[in-house]
């Protein structure tokens, strides 16, 4: 199998490639449950997906290294930040299933440049500012 990626260095890049395989975000059946429910279902995929990140940034680390590794828990770190919480739970409050809500906050994210921010500094939360699509799930 050959992969192709943009180089980030003049040369060939030989060695193990880790695939994350993006999913479907498509949400539409999911029914919105109420402030409480949704604010307990983003909690749960909030810690779900935290344990399952944590799991696979100690596997990169050990298999990569730990600079990439710390692409991942750097995305549990934003999860963290009350004010992005505060931002999903006020998406919540609006109507939004928790889907939606860190939907829109993955986007407004996006559309802000604080990822570009976060790569110009040294970061790799340009390029992917926190994994919705696992977080979803």
């Amino acid at each position: 199998m050959e992969l192709r990626g943009i180089a980030a260095s003049d040369g060939i890049g030989i060695g193990n490639a880790i695939c994350i395989r993006e999913q479907s975000l498509d949400y539409s059946g999911v029914g919105y449950a109420g402030k409480e429910a949704e604010k307990q279902r983003l909690q749960r995929a909030v810690e779900q997906f935290n344990e399952t990140t944590q799991a696979l940034a100690e596997r990169i680390g050990a298999e990569v290294g730990d600079h990439e590794a710390e692409i991942l828990t750097g995305q549990i770190t934003m999860l963290a930040d009350p004010f992005l919480r505060s931002q999903m739970e006020d998406a919540i409050d609006a109507g939004s299933c928790a889907e939606a809500a860190v939907n829109l906050l993955a986007h407004l994210f996006a559309r802000s440049g604080a990822g570009r921010q976060a790569a110009a500094s040294g970061g790799q939360a340009g390029h992917r500012p926190f994994d919705r699509q696992r977080l979803l799930l």
